[in-house]
């Protein structure tokens, strides 16, 4: 029984390792490529680390295996990232109440929203590894969920103070004019 070995390397740009073993500077691999098989691999939609990997493991599609990202996603049960995020609703209560949905923007503590325009530092956060952090609510993402499905509680802050609240409006509005 013959055996291989199968190399991958995550993220490696097939053209640029090319062009570096053609010029000397990646031997091992180029050694590799001669003495052994060498392909180029296709990747699959969306090209994400367990999606790709999964039918290497598997042989199987990812229809076939049921890995299509990071995490298992359902956004209307809170499921879109691996842990729990603020959300300010935007949407009156009536209406939340009502249908159960609920819509809004959610709010982060990443730092490179210092510079975006349409997030809006609304304080410091508080609580889990954050704190001290400032927290921006992102008006260019606007969402709609079942907070009923999702087990959605209210924030600590409870109501976001109205300075920072106009602010977010007035982005938002920028965006989908509803003023």
């Amino acid at each position: 029984m013959n055996k291989i070995i199968f190399i991958g390397i995550d993220g490696m740009n097939p053209k640029l390792t090319e062009s570096m073993m053609d010029a000397g500077k990646l031997p091992n691999f180029a050694r590799l490529r001669e003495t052994g098989c060498y392909r180029r691999l296709e990747t699959v939609n969306p090209p994400q680390s367990p999606v790709v990997w999964a039918p290497i493991a598997t042989g199987c599609n990812p229809g076939e295996h049921g890995v299509f990202d990071f995490i298992h996603r359902n956004s209307q049960a809170g499921q879109e990232m691996r842990d729990v995020h603020p959300f300010l609703v935007i949407s009156p209560r009536n209406f939340n109440n009502t249908t159960s949905l609920v819509i809004g923007l959610p709010m982060t503590t990443v730092e490179y929203n210092t510079d975006n325009p349409f997030a809006v530092a609304i304080g410091q956060a508080k609580g889990r590894s954050e704190t001290g952090k400032t927290s921006y609510e992102l008006c260019h993402q606007p969402k709609s969920f079942d907070w009923r499905v999702r087990g959605a509680m209210t924030h600590p802050l409870k109501r976001l103070p109205d300075v920072p609240f106009a602010d977010v409006c007035r982005r938002l509005d920028q965006i989908i004019q509803v003023g």
